[in-house]
């Protein structure tokens, strides 16, 4: 090396000697990256307070999705694509040669009505799908979750620009034709734990769900009265009592829940039909596969004991896939996030929760990571508001941050 270039070398890694490691000035130190390219946050936090005080419906998200596409352009540097599968947004940001990554965050809200005082919370009423007129609220924390994506968007495109990121992200969706399919999916959401903290798992995260239509009939028999025909309503009501109880594991592999019971009458005489909706949640494939051929199976052999006129109708659909994060993108972003939080990380066993996030993997097997920030001052209590409680609202500060700083790491950590 050239004396000029030797002492400008030597000048450049003085001015960046909180982003190089000092034993070794070629490796790049993600944590200090991300704290000098981290943007003012106090823009996130009132984009955060709008989100919240506007929220909408599934499907109908437009005002949320604007937000959205329009702050991505007033970044510099995105492809803002609108309006995909309804009002999705996905911005591209390229960069080079080297790998894809999407990063996820969703923009719906609740039918409840928010029950906090704060100074921002959501009055708002909107017509739901079925014509409905329901409160709305960001009881989940989506917005969190999209102010702490948007944040890292900003960091990352920083951190391109500062010349210190030597790869490319862009938050697509592989299904639309102009976009690129990535090689990694990175998500994350905010739960009750304590604020500033995070968790990641190397391996399942968040159980698959099955929604299963069951309809079982009843109605005249040849050889009796009306009156005294199957009972449809009677033998759904076994069903409903007894299937939790033959399902439900201990261990919490799986999770049973009814959602819907009804009964239709054919006349006066006899009640013709019950159909119940069952939600089942499991732990593994294995598991899912045996639990679905159980129940099943339970509710086959309960209606033939009843000797029922015609076989019950039984319809499974897969309502969210399982969440398994690759174990080698996990443990890599898990690493980062040591190297960053002043704290102990937690470890957490699949929780009884689902997520159609793996879903855009479509096809492909495409690896990815999915990871919780907290949400709560004083961690998780018996007093502590849970997701999808009318009571839930994240603090912002330091949440906001700990978002923004995970998901940063975890797109430069997948990169680097």
């Amino acid at each position: 090396m050239e004396a000029a270039e030797e002492n400008a070398f030597d000048q450049a890694r003085e001015r960046n000697s909180v982003i190089y490691d000092p034993d070794d000035p070629c490796v790049l130190k993600l944590s200090h990256l991300v704290a000098n390219s981290r943007p003012d946050l106090t823009i996130y936090e009132k984009l955060y307070r709008r989100v919240h005080q506007a929220p909408e419906l599934s499907g109908i998200e437009r005002y949320t999705a604007a937000i959205v596409a329009s702050h991505l352009e007033s970044l510099g540097g995105f492809t803002v694509h609108s309006n995909i599968g309804g009002h999705g947004v996905v911005g591209v940001f390229a960069n080079g040669a080297g790998k894809t990554v999407l990063i996820r965050a969703e923009l719906d809200a609740l039918p409840i009505k928010e029950q906090t005082d704060l100074p921002y919370a959501s009055r708002k009423q909107m017509i739901d799908r079925y014509g409905n007129e329901r409160p709305v609220i960001h009881a989940c924390g989506h917005d969190m979750n999209m102010a702490a994506l948007l944040a890292a968007a900003a960091t990352l495109k920083h951190a391109k620009e500062t010349g210190m990121a030597k790869a490319m992200v862009e938050d697509g969706l592989h299904e639309h034709l102009k976009i690129p399919v990535p090689d990694v999916m990175l998500a994350q959401h905010v739960i009750p734990m304590r604020s500033g903290s995070v968790a990641i798992c190397e391996g399942p995260v968040l159980m698959s769900a099955d929604a299963m239509k069951v309809r079982v009939f009843g109605g005249p028999s040849p050889v009796k009265n009306p009156h005294f025909c199957e009972n449809a309503i009677v033998i759904g009501s076994r069903l409903v009592t007894c299937l939790p109880e033959l399902v439900t594991s201990p261990d919490r592999r799986c999770y049973h829940y009814v959602l819907g019971f009804s009964g239709r009458g054919a006349g006066a005489d006899f009640i013709y039909h019950a159909d119940l909706l069952f939600d089942i949640k499991t732990r593994t494939p294995e598991i899912r596969a045996k639990v679905l051929k159980l129940i099943r199976s339970i509710i086959e052999s309960e209606c033939e004991r009843w000797k029922v006129p015609k076989s019950p109708h039984i319809t499974i659909s897969e309502r969210a896939p399982l969440t398994n994060n690759d174990p080698s993108i996990g443990h890599k972003i898990r690493r980062e996030f040591e190297n960053h939080y002043d704290i102990d990380l937690t470890q957490m066993d699949p929780i009884p929760a689902t997520e159609d996030f793996a879903a855009l993997q479509s096809n492909r097997k495409i690896p990815y990571a999915y990871w919780f920030f907290g949400g709560s001052p004083n961690g998780k209590g018996e007093d502590t508001p849970v997701n999808h409680s009318p009571f839930f609202a994240p603090v912002i500060q330091p949440i906001l941050l700990t978002g923004t700083d995970a998901m940063a790491l975890a797109v430069l950590s997948v990169l680097s």
